[in-house]
């Protein structure tokens, strides 16, 4: 993994494979190279990476359903008294 220099940047955005340079959140993005990326696809396909990012999913779900629950018993008798 490398990241790409100002000139490399310039030239994705001249051939349009980067639609503005707002899309990268101001800062030079990181790349791989493709054995790099072949190595991460067989780190990714493996069976312990399908269930730890299961745990993931399901941990960000319970997170985010817990904040939605925070939020509605903190605004919900706003909207009950008008």
């Amino acid at each position: 993994m490398f990241q790409l220099s100002e000139k490399e940047v310039e030239l994705l955005l001249s051939q349009n494979a980067i639609p503005s340079r707002m899309h990268l959140g101001g800062a030079l993005p990181y790349v791989f190279t493709k054995k790099g990326v072949a190595g991460i696809s067989g780190l990714l396909t493996s069976k312990r990476a399908i269930i730890d990012f299961q745990r993931l999913t399901d941990s960000i779900f319970r997170f985010a359903f817990h904040l939605y629950i925070i939020y509605i018993y903190k605004y919900d008798y706003r909207i009950s008294m008008g």
